[in-house]
């Protein structure tokens, strides 16, 4: 079932931001207490955030690496985008 976000996915408007609904008074609370819920479950599973998106997460990339200080589990595949 789904459940309340504050955006649709996949909208990359101003209140896509992941911290978009953390400031008082919070316009929507359910849908900032469901993005704290996906949040804390990915980030507790190993998964970082993209700070623009709040349904996009990254694992083994290059952000991922960054955030967590660990080298990249993959990069750049040979021919990718060569179809």
């Amino acid at each position: 079932k789904p459940v309340e976000m504050g955006t649709a996915f996949d909208d990359f408007g101003p209140l896509a931001r992941t911290a978009a609904l953390e400031c008082e008074p919070c316009p929507n609370p359910q849908a900032r207490d469901n993005r704290r819920r996906l949040f804390w479950a990915m980030s507790e599973a190993g998964f970082v955030n993209y700070p623009g998106e709040w349904w996009h997460f990254c694992y083994g990339e290059r952000l991922w690496a960054q955030v967590t200080g660990n080298q990249p589990l993959y990069s750049h595949c040979d021919g990718a985008g060569l179809w």
